[in-house]
């Protein structure tokens, strides 16, 4: 591959906040209520279980 001559990244000091306790319940539960729809996701996750014997030789 050729060597690519790419300017260099300037970003911000992105370092992260540690939450508080009551900051990351607020966002687990922000998360839970609008991103994941929990009997959607049980009924893929029950669809991708195998249920034909298998056995290695």
């Amino acid at each position: 591959m050729n060597n690519l001559n790419l300017p260099p990244l300037k970003l911000p000091n992105l370092k992260a906040k540690p939450f508080s306790m009551d900051e990351y319940l607020a966002f687990v539960n922000f998360n839970l209520k609008y991103t994941v729809d929990i009997k959607e996701a049980r009924r893929q996750k029950k669809a991708a279980f195998v249920n034909v014997p298998f056995s290695l030789k």
